[in-house]
């Protein structure tokens, strides 16, 4: 069994099909260098495409075949690319090809050693002996595979190695891709988290809200007559004390610093504070954030006591019952995964 990546697999998109095995073809890409390639098909592979396949890869590779006798003399930047990024150079894009084909057999009915009629399927060459009960030519389903790599090279194209043909259902043949497609009545399929999109959306523009937010909360601010400044201290001086004691050092019978009032000083009335932070425009977006969970948590039936938070508060029987109906609305997303694993098994097996 191997797990295949849903966006590089393509297969039947026929209304009613809900398994891929059951579809007409299905198509599946990958990208190999070209050691995977020869691992996963070396016996397909003549020694002339293997040289094919190298020639496509990378000319890093044949670079690489020319000055492997000197490995001094190698440029292994330009043989094997930039380190410091990601990259699949020397990779070469495979693709896994299976369709349903038609192929004629024939329905035998014969005589056993013990004088008993049996039936057993027959290929087209079968040669009539004459002591055939009854022989009824057909056509049934055969799955077929190929492999395309690169642009132009294809190799691999046979009837599938490992299928087997029922004398019950000569047709009960199946392609080597197994997978649920759900939810797509009258629709393109949607999983929860394509139904759930549009809310995560929403919930990272409030989240950059709330970072804007905190980038302007300042808090309580000091509103001050710069004229209460002692001279004798200096601003610096003050600003330090202000800041690190908590002290509000100030003499009312001197003059402001570098001001002049008609020879008095300032009243000492001139301190006020301004409420500068944002917290109940945080609080307000914290809980349009909370409503969207529990919106989440309403479309999808996953509720919180589901997910095993449950506070210490509720009741028992509330708990129970939550739980037993996000069970009842999450039931056939799992029942269609089980099927599917039953189904990969099975193909397994036969």
């Amino acid at each position: 069994l191997e797990r295949v990546n849903p966006l590089y697999i393509s297969f039947d998109q026929s209304p009613d099909l809900e398994f891929i095995e059951d579809g007409a073809w299905a198509v599946r890409k990958m990208r190999m260098t070209p050691a995977e390639i020869y691992d996963r098909m070396y016996d397909k592979l003549k020694p002339s495409d293997l040289d094919k396949i190298l020639r496509l890869a990378n000319d890093g590779y044949d670079k690489f075949n020319t000055l492997a006798k000197d490995p001094t003399d190698i440029n292994w930047t330009q043989v094997f690319g930039d380190f410091d990024e990601y990259t699949n150079s020397g990779c070469l894009d495979v693709f896994h090809v299976t369709w349903k084909s038609f192929k004629k057999v024939g329905f035998l009915t014969y005589l056993d050693e013990a004088g008993q009629s049996q039936e057993t399927i027959v290929s087209e060459d079968y040669a009539v002996t004459g002591q055939e009960l009854a022989l009824d030519w057909d056509w049934i389903i055969e799955v077929w595979e190929g492999y395309k790599i690169g642009a132009d090279m294809y190799c691999g194209i046979q009837p599938l190695q490992y299928q087997h043909v029922s004398i019950d259902n000569p047709n009960s043949q199946k392609l080597p891709y197994t997978g649920v497609i759900y939810s797509n009545t009258n629709s393109n399929p949607k999983s929860i988290v394509s139904i759930l999109k549009p809310l995560q959306y929403l919930y990272i523009i409030i989240w950059y809200r709330i970072e804007l937010a905190l980038a302007r909360d300042k808090g309580q601010v000091l509103n001050m007559d710069i004229t209460q400044i002692p001279k004798q201290i200096g601003r610096e001086a003050w600003i330090h004390y202000l800041s690190s004691l908590g002290v509000n050092f100030f003499n009312p019978y001197e003059e402001g610093e570098d001001v002049h009032r008609g020879g008095h000083a300032a009243a000492y009335n001139q301190f006020s504070v301004a409420n500068l932070s944002f917290t109940n425009t945080v609080g307000s977006y914290i809980q349009l954030l909370q409503e969207i969970e529990r919106l989440a948590a309403t479309i999808t039936g996953i509720t919180p006591q589901a997910e095993g938070m449950i506070q210490n508060r509720e009741l028992v029987g509330s708990v129970e019952r939550s739980v037993n109906q996000s069970v009842l609305a999450t039931e056939p997303i799992f029942h269609m995964h089980r099927e599917c694993k039953k189904r990969a098994i099975k193909m397994l097996i036969d």
